[in-house]
Formats: structure tokens, sequence, C-alpha cells
């Protein structure tokens, strides 16, 4: 049973017997499915993504191997409580077919670093959940997320494609909500676009 979804307990479902039943509450499931892809989150290792966030992930992430990563997606999930059901553990269970988790795993990302005059800051974080909301609606977008540090603010979204990328950017326009640099902004963004090989 997988408790939650953070890799250094998922990654490791390659490791137990095709035969094992993997079990886990529908939430978590969920995550499993459109969590970073292995090979990503390894680049995110080495990648110089600014002065923020580039430590902190060296710290969060550095001790781990991520090569070689093959993820299992659940067979049996659950909501709020685990009842009995036909796959007990143990019960031999074949794996879903790969494509249905290579469907499921983030293939475009984008890392960006905005740096808000002090005056702005508030209303330029206000936007950044206004965007990230609109991205997350539509079809394709696995989770965009904002995070603060004390001089910049910074965006990861996570797409299933490059078309679910450019739909979200023209969900944003179509929603009127400005994306443009400007003068609220103390230096230029630092963008990063990530793809899967």
């Amino acid at each position: 049973m997988f408790t939650h979804a953070n890799g250094d307990h998922t990654h490791g479902g390659q490791l137990l017997p095709g035969s094992a039943c993997l079990i886990t509450a529908e939430g978590t499931a969920h995550e499993m499915r459109t969590e970073m892809a292995a090979e990503l989150t390894a680049a995110l290792q080495v990648m110089d993504l600014g002065p923020t966030l580039t430590p902190y992930l060296r710290d969060r992430f550095g001790r781990f191997d991520f090569g070689g990563i093959r993820p299992r997606t659940p067979h049996r999930t659950f909501e709020r409580r685990l009842s009995g059901g036909s796959a007990p553990v143990g019960a031999p269970v074949p794996d879903p077919p790969p494509s249905t988790i290579k469907e499921r795993i983030m293939k475009v990302a984008m890392v960006a670093h905005h740096y808000p005059h002090a005056a702005h800051r508030a209303e330029f974080i206000a936007r950044v959940h206004q965007v990230a909301e609109v991205f997350r609606g539509t079809p394709g977008c696995l989770s965009a997320d904002c995070w603060e540090s004390a001089d910049a603010v910074v965006s990861i979204v996570q797409w299933a494609s490059e078309e679910a990328s450019a739909a979200s950017f023209a969900a944003v326009t179509s929603a009127g909500l400005d994306l443009a640099f400007d003068e609220r902004e103390s230096r230029p963004r630092e963008i990063v676009r990530l793809a899967a090989c």
C-alpha cells in the first residue's frame, strides 16, 4: 500500500513482484498518475533554476537516484476507507498496460521566477494564482503551483503535452489575464521550459 504519492515512496513500486497488488487512496492514485516524470526530476537536480529554487531542489532531491524509474500505478483504490474486495494483498494482478501509464505522466513543464517590486508583490502573487487556476482548469494541465521566497515568486506548471501547454496559455489569454512583463517587476523573469525525451 502506498500511503502518499511522494517519489521516495512510489518509485520503489518497481521493486515489488509483478504479482503484488498495489493499493492506495484515490487521491494518491491521481497524484501518482500525474507526477513529474523521473527523468525530469533528475534534470532538476543539476539545472540552474535561479538563486532561490536551485538550492532548494538540490537540498530536497540531491540524495536520490532517479535513473531507470518505471512507475507503476495502483491496481486498487479506495475513497476515505479501505474495505474488502476482489484483490487481496498478494493476489496476482497484472500491471496496467504501459500505454496507460505513459499517457498520464508529465511531458512538458515550465519553471518561472518572477521578481516583483515590493510595492506590487501582493497584486502580482494574486495574479499568478489567477493564472494558475486557469491553467489547472484546462485539459492536460496536470498541476500549476506557486511558491514565494524573499525576493522571488516561483511558478511551476506541468502538462501532459505541448498541445496542452498551448491550450493553457490560450485559455489565460481568453480569460483576459495579463502575462506581460512590465515595470511592476524589478528584473526580467527567468523561465525554463522542460520537455521529456
